[in-house]
C-alpha cells in the first residue's frame, strides 16, 4: 500500500509541473485479452477432477472495464495520468455427488491499474504513440459454495508498461475521441496461491509454483473532454 501511495503522489506532482499545458479530462472503455496459463491450469484441473459439474468453470480469457483520468497536452507532446478497472467474473455448477447437493461457485476476477506516461503526436496531428509506468492490484474473489460471504482469495500487486499507437480525432472544440490498440506488459508476476487453494484445500504445491503473468493486449476507446489543441 506505501508504494502505491508514493506512485500515486509522484504522479500527481507530474501533473503540477505540466499546469501551462491544456488539460482534459479523460473518460473510455478498455478491452484487454489475456492468457494467464496458472488460473487456466488450475480451472481445467478442477473440471477433469470433477466431471459431474453440468456448467463447467471456462478460461479466463477477457477482461473489460472503464478508464477515467487527465491528460495535459503540448502541441506534439501529451502528459498522461488514469485510472483503469477491468472485470469478469466465471459461474461454474452442478450436482455434488459427494455431498449429494447443488455445488455453485462464482469467480470474480479484477484488475485495477493506475497509469502515468507519455504520449507524442508527430507532426502535431491525429496519430499518436506512447508509454506509460503502471502499478496494478490483481484481485479474485469468490462466493458460492464453501463461502458463506464474498471472500477475497488473490490480492497482489506488480508493476509494469503499456505501450501503444493510436489515432484521435476531434469531434468539436471541446471534445475529441482516440482509438488506442496496446499491449501491457508486467515487470513482475503475480501470485495467485489463493485461488489454488480455493479450489484445491488439501494442496502442498509451493507458493512459487503459483506466478502468474499478466501480459495482455486489447484496445481502448477514450473521449477526452475540454478545449482541444489546434
Amino acid at each position: 500500500m506505501k508504494t502505491r501511495n508514493i506512485l500515486l503522489i509522484s504522479f500527481l506532482f507530474l501533473f503540477c509541473l505540466s499546469a501551462k499545458a491544456q488539460l482534459n479530462l479523460k473518460v473510455g472503455y478498455s478491452l484487454g485479452l489475456f492468457n494467464p496459463t496458472k488460473t487456466n491450469e488450475i480451472l481445467k484441473q478442477f473440471n477433469a477432477e470433477n466431471p459431474w459439474l453440468d456448467d463447467n468453470f471456462r478460461d479466463l480469457n477477457l477482461m473489460s472495464g472503464v478508464m477515467i483520468g487527465f491528460r495535459n497536452r503540448w502541441d506534439a507532446v501529451g502528459l498522461e495520468l488514469a485510472w483503469t478497472s477491468k472485470f469478469t467474473k466465471e459461474r461454474g455448477s452442478g450436482d455434488d455427488p459427494q455431498t449429494n447437493s447443488a455445488f455453485q461457485r462464482t469467480y470474480f476476477y479484477r484488475v485495477n491499474t493506475i497509469t502515468a506516461g507519455l504520449e507524442f503526436f508527430p507532426g502535431g496531428g491525429g496519430f499518436c504513440f506512447g508509454g506509460t509506468v503502471d502499478a496494478t492490484d490483481l484481485n479474485y474473489k469468490v462466493e458460492g459454495t464453501g463461502y458463506p460471504d464474498t471472500e477475497k482469495i488473490v490480492d497482489d500487486f506488480s508493476l509494469g508498461s503499456h505501450f501503444f499507437v493510436g489515432f484521435e480525432v476531434k469531434t468539436g472544440d471541446y471534445m475529441s475521441v482516440s482509438f488506442r490498440p496496446y499491449i501491457q506488459i508486467p515487470w513482475e508476476t503475480f501470485n495467485i496461491q489463493g485461488f489454488e487453494r480455493a479450489n484445491f484445500p488439501d494442496s502442498t504445491a509451493p507458493v512459487e509454483d503459483f506466478e502468474e503473468n499478466l501480459f495482455n493486449f486489447g484496445i481502448m476507446l477514450i473521449f477526452y473532454n475540454g478545449r482541444q489543441t489546434n
